[in-house]
Protein backbone atom coordinates (compact mmCIF):
# COMPACT_ATOMS: atom_id res chain seq x y z
CA UNK A 1 0.00 0.00 0.00
CA UNK A 2 1.26 3.36 -1.07
CA UNK A 3 0.98 6.41 1.78
CA UNK A 4 1.00 10.21 -0.04
CA UNK A 5 1.98 13.03 1.70
CA UNK A 6 0.35 15.93 0.83
CA UNK A 7 2.85 18.92 2.00
CA UNK A 8 1.95 22.42 1.52
CA UNK A 9 4.51 25.18 2.17
CA UNK A 10 3.20 28.19 4.02
CA UNK A 11 5.70 30.79 5.76
CA UNK A 12 4.76 33.68 7.80
CA UNK A 13 7.51 35.70 9.50
CA UNK A 14 7.45 38.44 11.55
CA UNK A 15 9.67 41.20 10.45
CA UNK A 16 9.92 44.63 12.20
CA UNK A 17 5.94 44.24 12.49
CA UNK A 18 5.81 43.44 8.86
CA UNK A 19 4.17 40.24 7.88
CA UNK A 20 5.93 38.59 4.88
CA UNK A 21 3.55 35.58 3.36
CA UNK A 22 5.59 33.04 0.96
CA UNK A 23 3.07 31.34 -1.76
CA UNK A 24 3.40 27.70 -2.94
CA UNK A 25 2.16 27.59 -6.36
CA UNK A 26 2.26 23.89 -6.39
CA UNK A 27 0.48 21.09 -3.83
CA UNK A 28 3.62 18.14 -4.16
CA UNK A 29 2.70 14.65 -3.81
CA UNK A 30 5.23 12.93 -2.54
CA UNK A 31 5.46 8.93 -2.36
CA UNK A 32 7.15 7.64 0.99
CA UNK A 33 8.42 4.67 -1.40
CA UNK A 34 11.46 7.41 -2.57
CA UNK A 35 12.53 8.74 0.36
CA UNK A 36 15.74 7.19 0.74
CA UNK A 37 16.87 7.44 -2.45
CA UNK A 38 19.72 9.97 -3.78
CA UNK A 39 17.68 13.26 -5.07
CA UNK A 40 20.56 15.61 -7.14
CA UNK A 41 19.97 19.69 -6.89
CA UNK A 42 22.25 22.65 -8.75
CA UNK A 43 23.92 24.57 -6.13
CA UNK A 44 22.37 27.94 -6.11
CA UNK A 45 24.68 29.57 -3.48
CA UNK A 46 26.93 29.52 -0.72
CA UNK A 47 29.18 26.68 -1.53
CA UNK A 48 32.34 27.50 -3.00
CA UNK A 49 32.98 26.81 -6.40
CA UNK A 50 33.59 24.13 -8.67
CA UNK A 51 31.13 22.31 -6.95
CA UNK A 52 27.91 22.62 -9.11
CA UNK A 53 25.79 20.18 -7.56
CA UNK A 54 24.47 18.46 -4.47
CA UNK A 55 23.00 15.12 -3.68
CA UNK A 56 21.12 14.24 -0.03
CA UNK A 57 20.07 10.89 0.56
CA UNK A 58 19.16 9.40 4.31
CA UNK A 59 21.97 11.64 6.21
CA UNK A 60 24.22 11.86 3.91
CA UNK A 61 25.19 14.69 1.14
CA UNK A 62 27.89 14.38 -1.77
CA UNK A 63 28.89 17.34 -3.69
CA UNK A 64 29.72 17.00 -7.21
CA UNK A 65 32.29 18.87 -9.03
CA UNK A 66 34.27 18.18 -12.86
CA UNK A 67 36.62 15.83 -10.93
CA UNK A 68 36.04 15.68 -7.11
CA UNK A 69 32.99 13.78 -5.77
CA UNK A 70 32.87 14.30 -1.70
CA UNK A 71 30.83 12.43 1.01
CA UNK A 72 29.81 14.68 3.83
CA UNK A 73 27.61 13.95 6.51
CA UNK A 74 25.77 17.54 8.43
CA UNK A 75 28.99 18.36 10.21
CA UNK A 76 32.29 17.58 8.21
CA UNK A 77 33.51 15.36 5.04
CA UNK A 78 33.61 12.22 5.60
CA UNK A 79 35.48 10.90 2.34
CA UNK A 80 36.89 12.50 -1.32
CA UNK A 81 36.86 10.48 -4.78
CA UNK A 82 39.23 12.20 -7.42
CA UNK A 83 38.39 11.67 -10.94
CA UNK A 84 42.29 11.64 -11.83
CA UNK A 85 43.20 13.93 -15.10
CA UNK A 86 39.18 14.43 -15.63
CA UNK A 87 38.14 16.80 -17.59
CA UNK A 88 37.73 20.44 -15.42
CA UNK A 89 35.35 21.65 -18.20
CA UNK A 90 32.92 18.91 -17.95
CA UNK A 91 29.57 19.54 -18.52
CA UNK A 92 27.18 18.03 -15.69
CA UNK A 93 23.44 18.12 -17.31
CA UNK A 94 20.86 17.09 -15.03
CA UNK A 95 17.89 14.84 -15.74
CA UNK A 96 14.89 12.77 -14.45
CA UNK A 97 12.87 15.63 -12.58
CA UNK A 98 11.50 14.32 -9.73
CA UNK A 99 8.54 17.17 -9.39
CA UNK A 100 9.64 17.23 -5.91
CA UNK A 101 11.68 20.99 -4.28
CA UNK A 102 13.36 22.29 -2.04
CA UNK A 103 13.12 25.70 -0.20
CA UNK A 104 15.75 26.74 1.88
CA UNK A 105 14.39 29.74 4.22
CA UNK A 106 17.76 30.63 6.48
CA UNK A 107 17.55 34.51 8.24
CA UNK A 108 14.59 36.83 8.07
CA UNK A 109 15.85 38.75 4.98
CA UNK A 110 13.71 36.74 1.72
CA UNK A 111 16.08 37.89 -0.35
CA UNK A 112 18.78 35.22 1.22
CA UNK A 113 16.01 32.81 0.84
CA UNK A 114 15.71 29.88 -1.95
CA UNK A 115 12.95 28.50 -3.05
CA UNK A 116 11.14 25.76 -5.27
CA UNK A 117 14.92 24.28 -6.28
CA UNK A 118 14.14 21.20 -8.61
CA UNK A 119 15.27 17.69 -7.94
CA UNK A 120 17.22 15.23 -10.05
CA UNK A 121 17.26 11.47 -10.01
CA UNK A 122 19.89 11.38 -12.13
CA UNK A 123 23.50 13.38 -13.39
CA UNK A 124 25.20 13.16 -16.47
CA UNK A 125 29.01 14.19 -17.11
CA UNK A 126 29.69 14.47 -20.90
CA UNK A 127 33.03 14.20 -21.36
CA UNK A 128 34.49 13.27 -18.12
CA UNK A 129 37.47 11.63 -20.45
CA UNK A 130 37.74 12.13 -23.93
CA UNK A 131 35.27 9.69 -25.78
CA UNK A 132 34.26 8.56 -21.73
CA UNK A 133 30.84 9.83 -19.91
CA UNK A 134 29.76 9.76 -16.39
CA UNK A 135 26.04 8.85 -14.84
CA UNK A 136 25.69 9.34 -11.57
CA UNK A 137 21.84 7.96 -10.12
CA UNK A 138 20.84 6.37 -7.34
CA UNK A 139 19.09 2.45 -7.63
CA UNK A 140 15.80 0.96 -6.26
CA UNK A 141 17.73 0.01 -3.63
CA UNK A 142 18.49 3.45 -2.81
CA UNK A 143 22.30 2.77 -2.97
CA UNK A 144 24.59 5.60 -5.32
CA UNK A 145 25.65 4.07 -8.32
CA UNK A 146 28.06 5.90 -11.23
CA UNK A 147 28.19 4.26 -14.46
CA UNK A 148 31.59 4.83 -17.14
CA UNK A 149 30.36 4.52 -20.34
CA UNK A 150 33.25 4.58 -23.18
CA UNK A 151 32.19 4.76 -26.78
CA UNK A 152 34.34 3.05 -29.03
CA UNK A 153 38.01 3.91 -29.40
CA UNK A 154 37.89 5.33 -25.72
CA UNK A 155 41.27 4.69 -23.91
CA UNK A 156 39.83 2.58 -20.43
CA UNK A 157 43.54 3.18 -19.01
CA UNK A 158 42.56 6.84 -18.80
CA UNK A 159 39.49 5.96 -15.88
CA UNK A 160 41.63 6.13 -12.29
CA UNK A 161 39.78 6.92 -8.84
CA UNK A 162 41.76 8.38 -5.76
CA UNK A 163 40.41 8.44 -2.92
CA UNK A 164 41.22 10.65 0.67
CA UNK A 165 41.37 10.03 3.31
CA UNK A 166 42.25 6.52 3.04
CA UNK A 167 43.24 4.49 6.49
CA UNK A 168 42.70 1.01 4.27
CA UNK A 169 41.87 0.61 0.43
CA UNK A 170 42.02 -3.24 -0.47
CA UNK A 171 40.12 -5.17 -3.33
CA UNK A 172 38.70 -8.80 -1.91
CA UNK A 173 39.05 -11.77 -3.56
CA UNK A 174 35.15 -11.36 -4.98
CA UNK A 175 36.37 -7.87 -6.61
CA UNK A 176 34.70 -5.86 -4.20
CA UNK A 177 36.45 -2.74 -3.56
CA UNK A 178 36.63 -1.53 0.24
CA UNK A 179 37.93 2.02 1.58
CA UNK A 180 38.20 2.86 5.25
CA UNK A 181 38.56 6.48 5.33
CA UNK A 182 38.60 8.34 8.86
CA UNK A 183 35.11 7.37 9.68
CA UNK A 184 32.57 4.90 8.16
CA UNK A 185 33.03 2.50 5.44
CA UNK A 186 32.54 2.58 1.79
CA UNK A 187 32.13 -0.63 -0.43
CA UNK A 188 32.14 -0.62 -3.89
CA UNK A 189 30.22 -3.80 -4.94
CA UNK A 190 31.45 -6.08 -7.75
CA UNK A 191 31.35 -3.77 -10.69
CA UNK A 192 28.55 -5.17 -13.87
CA UNK A 193 30.76 -4.85 -17.05
CA UNK A 194 28.76 -5.02 -20.40
CA UNK A 195 28.91 -4.41 -24.03
CA UNK A 196 26.09 -3.57 -26.14
CA UNK A 197 27.26 -5.82 -29.55
CA UNK A 198 24.98 -6.53 -33.14
CA UNK A 199 24.41 -10.04 -31.54
CA UNK A 200 23.17 -8.54 -28.25
CA UNK A 201 24.33 -7.68 -24.84
CA UNK A 202 27.77 -9.00 -23.76
CA UNK A 203 28.73 -9.54 -19.84
CA UNK A 204 32.42 -8.98 -19.43
CA UNK A 205 34.85 -10.57 -16.91
CA UNK A 206 36.76 -7.53 -15.00
CA UNK A 207 36.78 -4.98 -11.81
CA UNK A 208 38.73 -2.57 -10.02
CA UNK A 209 42.50 -2.82 -9.69
CA UNK A 210 44.36 -0.98 -7.44
CA UNK A 211 47.07 1.20 -8.52
CA UNK A 212 48.91 2.11 -5.16
CA UNK A 213 47.24 2.95 -1.73
CA UNK A 214 44.83 5.66 -2.47
CA UNK A 215 43.91 4.69 -6.34
CA UNK A 216 42.70 2.23 -8.29
CA UNK A 217 41.39 1.91 -11.67
CA UNK A 218 39.69 -0.89 -13.95
CA UNK A 219 40.82 -3.60 -15.84
CA UNK A 220 38.31 -5.45 -18.93
CA UNK A 221 39.13 -9.03 -19.80
CA UNK A 222 38.07 -9.87 -24.02
CA UNK A 223 37.12 -5.93 -24.45
CA UNK A 224 36.58 -4.89 -28.10
CA UNK A 225 36.85 -1.39 -28.24
CA UNK A 226 34.82 -0.87 -31.57
CA UNK A 227 31.68 -1.02 -29.50
CA UNK A 228 30.52 0.78 -26.33
CA UNK A 229 31.59 -0.45 -22.89
CA UNK A 230 29.63 0.39 -19.65
CA UNK A 231 31.21 -0.31 -16.51
CA UNK A 232 28.74 0.01 -13.47
CA UNK A 233 29.85 -0.01 -9.48
CA UNK A 234 27.49 -0.09 -6.71
CA UNK A 235 28.58 2.28 -3.62
CA UNK A 236 27.55 1.86 -0.61
CA UNK A 237 28.32 3.89 2.33
CA UNK A 238 27.97 2.93 6.27
CA UNK A 239 28.53 5.28 8.54
CA UNK A 240 25.47 6.18 11.01
CA UNK A 241 21.95 5.18 11.05
CA UNK A 242 19.49 8.07 10.93
CA UNK A 243 17.38 10.20 8.20
CA UNK A 244 18.22 14.06 6.66
CA UNK A 245 16.43 15.48 9.88
CA UNK A 246 17.05 15.68 13.73
CA UNK A 247 17.18 11.89 15.09
CA UNK A 248 17.64 10.69 19.14
CA UNK A 249 19.34 7.36 20.39
CA UNK A 250 17.63 6.03 23.52
CA UNK A 251 19.29 2.98 24.02
CA UNK A 252 20.14 -0.43 22.17
CA UNK A 253 20.19 -3.98 22.60
CA UNK A 254 21.64 -7.08 21.18
CA UNK A 255 19.93 -10.64 21.14
CA UNK A 256 21.27 -13.92 21.16
CA UNK A 257 21.08 -14.19 17.62
CA UNK A 258 23.17 -11.06 17.17
CA UNK A 259 20.17 -8.77 16.21
CA UNK A 260 20.49 -5.33 17.27
CA UNK A 261 17.38 -3.18 18.87
CA UNK A 262 17.67 0.26 18.38
CA UNK A 263 14.63 2.66 20.26
CA UNK A 264 15.09 6.40 19.44
CA UNK A 265 13.03 9.63 18.18
CA UNK A 266 13.30 10.82 14.54
CA UNK A 267 12.11 13.73 12.88
CA UNK A 268 13.46 12.55 9.48
CA UNK A 269 10.54 11.49 7.10
CA UNK A 270 13.55 9.46 4.97
CA UNK A 271 14.82 7.41 8.27
CA UNK A 272 15.22 4.14 6.96
CA UNK A 273 12.90 1.52 7.91
CA UNK A 274 11.09 -1.19 6.26
CA UNK A 275 7.96 -1.18 8.24
CA UNK A 276 5.86 1.85 9.63
CA UNK A 277 3.74 0.84 12.53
Amino acid sequence: MKYWFFIILFVMVLLSGDEIEIKVDNLIKLSNTGLNTWLFEKIQGSIEAPVQFIGRSAGLNLLLSPDIMIFSDCSEELCKIHLIDANPNVRIIPSEATGYKRNYIIGRDPEGWQIGIPTYRKLNFREIYSKIDLKVYSNSEGELEYDFILKPGADLSSVKLRFEPVNQLKIDRDGELFIQPGQGKIMHWKSKIYQETPTGVKVLAGGFVQLNKYEVGFAVEDYDSTYPLVIDPVLSFSSYLGGGNSDFGKGKALDIQSNIYVSCTTRSLNFPVNQQF
